[in-house]
């Protein structure tokens, strides 16, 4: 929507077109948890007697979904479903009004954290505030937003909080796209190892900007 200026519903015509045209397949996805699927159709002929054939449909389909499935195992996200489960409901405790959000049988997160912690994501140019949205986006950045979220209330949480102010977008991008390159390898990438990492790089950020502060309050 931003590289081609476009609003949501022009974007959602554009995309409709495609799909009416057969340049695309599109599968919806389920609310905040299943992303949307899309598929590119084979813009090229088989050999003429497989044309229209099951045998001729069954390669044209196997030459371009397994290899997307392929690349996106390679090139993605590798993960514990319980580190997946515990970013699903935060994400959806943020952006929807539910009850609060409990990290242990002890410890939760009440409306006025929340609220906060709503305003910094917002600061940052990465609150969900429109839901279908959504559906535009795909399972990495549907995963990275999530991963944004649980470590700006990470950091509201830790001593670093009176430092949130200061942290930018471009920041927060830099820190994470250093974090994946350190926790990738030939599988993905890990995002039990991801989330601490980025935390911590984030920290580490906030405190250099700390003695930034520090400094001129000397001078």
């Amino acid at each position: 929507m931003s590289t081609c200026s476009l609003t949501l519903k022009e974007l959602q015509n554009a995309r409709n077109e495609l799909i009416n045209k057969k340049f695309l397949e599109y599968k919806k996805g389920r609310n905040q948890i299943e992303t949307p699927k899309y598929y590119v159709s084979t813009l090229y002929e088989l050999d003429k007697e497989k044309i229209g054939q099951p045998e001729g449909q069954a390669e044209g389909m196997a030459m371009v979904r397994p290899l997307r499935q392929a690349q996106g195992m390679t090139q993605g996200y590798i993960n514990t479903l319980h580190y997946i489960t515990t970013l699903d409901y935060f994400f959806n405790y943020i952006n929807n009004s539910a009850q609060d959000f409990f990290e242990s049988e002890n410890d939760k997160i009440n409306l006025q954290d929340k609220a906060i912690i709503v305003m910094h994501l917002k600061r940052l140019g990465i609150l969900v505030e429109d839901q279908s949205i959504l559906e535009l986006f795909t399972e990495n950045k549907l995963i990275e937003t999530k991963i944004f979220y649980w470590a700006i209330k990470e950091i509201y949480f830790s001593s670093y909080r009176i430092f949130l102010n200061k942290l930018t977008y471009n920041d927060l991008c830099l820190r994470f796209l250093k974090s994946k390159e350190y926790v990738s390898n030939e599988h993905g990438i890990d995002v039990e190892r991801l989330i601490p990492y980025f935390i911590k790089c984030i920290q580490t950020e906030l405190k250099s900007q700390k003695g930034d502060v520090n400094g001129k309050n000397c001078r």
